[in-house]
């Protein structure tokens, strides 16, 4: 939707016949570079990952040599903007990919588009079948990764939600930043925020009361609508670089990331916690096993004793009827001719 209004207000996004077409998630066309897209896709399985399952990335990963062959191809796309004053491409994969773009692209400017997590999740999980938890954490993902990789250029925050009722301020705002100028008859552009097509729109109280959502992401959500609503577009793009709100975006999002890693912290501290009362019970039960072989043990061990006792007595009966008369009488006169006694 706000690649599609900036386009109406004079942004080149590229030959329509370069453009992703309509379907049935965006009826209306993604407005996006079919050669942007291409290569984002091809940069992500490079990594080992994809749009849903976005790579670890190391710092200076831009920088190495076996990316030549995709830095090649995305500098001849670029040189078919090479007359285009004022042009731009709207893409999300390239939001895990800008210090790739950043790194042969000089003034880039950025329009970041934020939508509430809940929805995201919702929209994934009815299009891709993602569950609501890892919906809200590929939302966390990309806006991490579009806030850590912008902070040093300008910036402007759009919210979705602001297009709906009366989106001609928001409009203005954005497209001042981007250098465009809107124009006195804004109808083409109000009749493109349809209602219609706003599939999944939570309020602020289901947000709240969104479990599956975690505490540190909505305060960071509506943290950031706050400051945004704060900014003005400036006045001329001489003017254009991150204002003092826009800054504090950043901070916000470090503090999610610490309250994320704390909330980890619990969770292991939790984890180990169970651990150990489970090793506690595999301990009570083992010793309760070492007590019951050992009194086996020991009640082997008495009746070895007994054993040996009565061997002992039965070896000394033995002796004694060996030296009486009679086994003497029977073993001299009486075995040598066979006779058998029992």
């Amino acid at each position: 939707m706000v690649a599609r209004l900036l386009s109406l207000c004079g942004l080149d996004l590229g030959p329509t016949e370069d453009l992703i077409g309509p379907d049935a998630g965006n009826p209306l066309g993604h407005f996006e570079h079919a050669d942007f897209h291409r290569i984002d896709e091809a940069l992500l399985e490079h990594f080992g990952g994809s749009w849903a399952n976005p790579p670890e990335l190391k710092p200076g990963w831009e920088q190495e040599s076996s990316l030549i062959h995709f830095t090649e191809e995305a500098k001849r796309l670029l040189g078919t903007f090479a007359e285009s004053p004022l042009w731009g491409w709207k893409e999300p994969r390239s939001t895990l990919l800008l210090p790739f773009w950043k790194s042969f692209i000089p003034l880039l400017r950025f329009v970041i588009c934020v939508r509430s997590p809940l929805d995201v999740a919702r929209s994934l999980e009815k299009r891709d079948g993602i569950s609501i938890g890892a919906g809200v954490y590929l939302w966390k993902r990309y806006l991490q990764a579009a806030i850590h990789d912008t902070e040093t250029s300008p910036r402007i925050f759009t919210f979705y939600e602001d297009y709906f009722g009366d989106p001609i301020p928001e409009i203005n705002r954005v497209a001042e930043f981007c250098g465009l100028s809107p124009g006195s008859d804004n109808s083409h552009l109000r009749e493109t925020v349809s209602q219609e097509l706003r599939h999944h729109a939570s309020e602020t109280t289901q947000l709240f009361d969104a479990e599956m959502i975690p505490a540190q992401y909505k305060l960071f959500y509506l943290g950031l609508h706050v400051l945004a609503s704060q900014v003005s577009a400036p006045s001329s793009l001489s003017q254009c670089g991150s204002s003092a709100s826009t800054d504090l975006a950043g901070g916000l999002m470090r503090l999610m990331m610490e309250f994320d890693e704390q909330e980890r912290v619990a969770q292991l501290q939790s984890a180990l916690a169970k651990k150990d009362q489970e090793v506690a019970v595999v301990r009570s039960a083992l010793a309760k096993q070492l007590t019951e072989k050992e009194r086996q043990i020991l009640d082997l061990e008495k009746r070895v004793t007994d054993l040996e006792k009565q061997n002992a007595r039965l070896q000394a009966f033995s002796d004694a009827v060996r030296g009486t008369f009679v086994y003497r009488f029977y073993k001299k006169f009486l075995r040598p001719f066979g006779v058998n006694v029992r």
